[in-house]
C-alpha cells in the first residue's frame, strides 16, 4: 500500500538509545509527526503466572523487575 517503514534494535529502555530512534525516524522521513510505543515486555517476574503471593515476593527478581519498568514504562517518556 506504498508505506515504509525503518528497522531499529536499538532498546528504548536507554534514554539515549531512545533519542536515536527518533533521530533516525526524522532523518529516514524528514520529519516525525506521530509516534506510537509499542515497546513491552510481558516476563513474568513473580512466577509462571505471573503474580507471586506474598509468601514467595523475597524471591522475586529485582533486575527483571527494573527490566520491565524501564521497557515498559519509562521507555515512553524517554521516546
Amino acid at each position: 500500500m506504498g508505506g515504509r517503514a525503518v528497522a531499529s534494535a536499538d532498546d528504548v529502555a536507554s534514554p539515549q538509545n531512545a533519542s536515536h530512534l527518533v533521530d533516525i525516524a526524522q532523518s529516514e522521513f524528514g520529519r516525525l509527526d506521530i509516534l506510537i510505543h509499542n515497546a513491552g515486555l510481558t516476563r513474568r517476574t513473580m512466577d509462571q503466572e505471573g503474580d507471586a503471593p506474598a509468601s514467595t515476593f523475597d524471591k522475586v527478581d529485582l533486575e527483571l523487575v527494573r527490566r520491565q519498568i524501564s521497557v515498559n514504562l519509562l521507555s515512553a517518556f524517554y521516546v
